[in-house]
């Protein structure tokens, strides 16, 4: 390990070359008083996403993969090629604030049970954006995170803004971890395509005996959708596929087989009411999604 480099920044990008950009510059116009560099995972995009980075920041090492592999495969291939003692996960629609990096390391280091630290995500109007959840399952699925961003800006209300909370999981948006830690785990689980790979890397951080937590004292700003907005209904069979595998991988035969049905249901009735308002893609998708769904079996 370089132990001139404290912290490795990985950033997954795709078709977001405007956003990583200014993502990049926010993070140099406030100079972190600490040594680090920043890695570029590039999904092979074809908006010619990084020419803009390598003319414009000569210090970045960008890795350009040869296919898009998914979000939680290409954050794998980033910290392999890091070499800091921390790794910083943050998406490439995202702002950094002044302190918001020196502080969440300075939190992570003065609290060694911190598996993973977070900063309080903002959207762009500075509004508070709910990054963590609960583990997923058929509580939650229901009835939490219907009701999750109600009680989280509640709690921001009450308490004035201030936040400090150990939660089950917390967005890739952006976290720090230890690289020990990541490496120990295996990093993410690449059988998630998008989604879901945070809520089952946080799972895996808890039962190593670390907790995940959020802090205000650290702020970003998520211009949340920016980088995913027209990925999500793209890849939606294969990020629903990553659902299911969450639930077989985490919950039992019972939970596993309530949820099929339940998103079977959700999707069948989507396809429904797409016959009457819906174009024809729309519909292809979800007939596309249905087929995937029916396609993961517990055994």
């Amino acid at each position: 390990m370089n132990n001139n480099i404290e912290l490795s920044i990985v950033i997954v990008n795709f078709n977001s070359g405007k956003y990583l950009y200014e993502t990049i510059r926010s993070i140099y116009d406030h100079d972190p008083k600490i040594n680090f560099e920043i890695i570029v995972v590039d999904n092979n995009s074809s908006d010619n996403s990084v020419k803009k980075v390598k003319e414009g920041f000569l210090d970045v090492k960008v890795l350009e993969m040869k296919e898009n592999t998914g979000f939680a495969s290409a954050n794998n291939t980033g910290v392999k090629s890091s070499v800091g003692e921390y790794i910083l996960i943050l998406n490439n629609d995202t702002e950094i604030l002044k302190n918001s990096i020196e502080t969440l390391m300075s939190e992570i280091k003065q609290n060694p049970d911190y598996g993973i630290v977070s900063p309080l995500l903002q959207y762009g109007d500075g509004s508070p954006q709910l990054s963590f959840g609960t583990d997923p399952g058929i509580i939650s699925e229901f009835f939490t995170k219907y009701f999750s961003k109600i009680l989280f800006r509640v709690r921001l209300l009450l308490s004035n803004g201030h936040f400090e909370k150990d939660v089950d999981w917390i967005s890739g948006a952006c976290f720090l971890i230890p690289s020990h830690l990541y490496n120990i785990l295996g990093g993410f689980d690449e059988q998630f395509f998008l989604y879901y790979e945070d809520a089952d890397l946080g799972k895996r951080v808890r039962e190593n005996g670390y907790t995940n937590h959020i802090t205000s004292k650290s702020k970003i700003i998520h211009f949340l959708g920016k980088s995913s907005g027209t990925v999500f209904s793209t890849l939606l069979p294969v990020i629903k596929e990553g659902h299911l595998h969450y639930y077989k991988k985490h919950n039992t035969k019972t939970s596993f087989r309530l949820i099929k049905t339940y998103l079977i249901i959700k999707y069948s009735f989507h396809l429904s009411l797409s016959l009457l308002t819906g174009g024809k893609e729309r519909r292809r998708k979800i007939r596309m999604t249905l087929s995937a769904l029916k396609g993961v079996n517990y055994d």
